[in-house]
């Protein structure tokens, strides 16, 4: 499969455009991150305290997606934090693969009801992708 070539930035230490944002589950994403990273399988156990054979069968799809817990683990043990992309679709392809809302947005959808009665009005107005990335490109020029 093809690379998605992220402007070729290294971000940290981590070459974007080694990261392949084409995968569509969460174990296959999950190990081209940690490849990225030069981090063997061996020392990503070490790291998250989980045996060999457990990360082994959820790079291959073998074991569900990690819980919310052992998730933010990796992406600490990556040193993933300030690389907001890769973060995003660890959590998407998570929750994707056990049919959830991403765990790093409960907290927030549930803080407030106006975050429901926003998510909700889109939803009602059937808004298309394109409207909803014109909203996204309002929020983010914010």
């Amino acid at each position: 499969m093809a690379k998605v070539k992220a402007a070729d930035v290294q971000v940290e230490g981590l070459s974007l455009s080694d990261v392949d944002f084409t995968l569509q589950t969460f174990g296959e994403f999950l190990r081209s991150v940690r490849k990225a990273r030069r981090v063997s399988i061996r020392e990503f156990e070490e790291r998250v305290h989980k045996t060999r054979a457990y990360l082994s069968d959820i790079e291959r799809g073998k074991s569900k997606p990690p819980d919310q817990e052992l998730l933010g683990m990796m992406i600490e043990q990556l040193n993933l934090e300030g690389i907001p992309n890769v973060i995003n679709r660890l959590y998407d392809l998570a929750a994707v693969e056990r049919n959830a809302v991403p765990d790093d947005l409960k907290t927030w959808i549930m803080a407030d009801a106006t975050h429901r009665d926003l998510l909700r009005k889109c939803r009602d107005k059937k808004l298309t992708s394109a409207q909803v990335n014109g909203l996204l490109k309002i929020v983010e020029d914010m």
